[in-house]
């Protein structure tokens, strides 16, 4: 089973139009807690994961926020399921353009930096599929 946490978000609700997936909005599973993450991703092959604190202004205001969703909250999804970790170019600091993945990081704010962490704690984990 294909499953999407952030599901009804811009991104997901287009993922949504062209592959047959699962849907799982804030309602559905607290990214933040490891039971509901269990419990929501029971039965699930992979999973992409689109939930994300994104407000990039608000992760300087609450950095506690903003590290407990993108980057607990992803470890605790990679821990149920192969993951699909989708990041952002906020993880570089735009000088160079054209980035990839062999390009060193370096976030301008803490958006950038929690969405990067959350790249590594998945990628901990080990059952990362892609991080993009």
């Amino acid at each position: 089973m294909l499953v999407e946490t952030g599901g009804y978000g811009l991104m997901g609700s287009e993922m949504a139009k062209i592959m047959d997936i699962k849907r799982l909005s804030h309602q559905d599973i607290e990214i933040r807690d490891p039971d509901s993450v269990k419990k929501a991703l029971k039965g699930a092959d992979l999973v992409l994961h689109l939930a994300a604190y994104v407000d990039v202004v608000g992760a300087e205001r609450d950095r506690n926020l903003a590290y407990d969703t993108n980057v607990l909250g992803a470890r605790n999804v990679a821990h149920e399921a192969q993951t699909l970790y989708i990041s952002t170019d906020y993880v570089f600091d735009g000088r160079k353009g054209n980035y990839n993945e062999e390009d060193t990081v370096n976030p301008l704010q803490y958006y950038g930096w929690s969405k990067y962490l959350g790249e590594r704690a998945v990628l901990n984990v080990g059952t990362i599929t892609l991080c993009l």
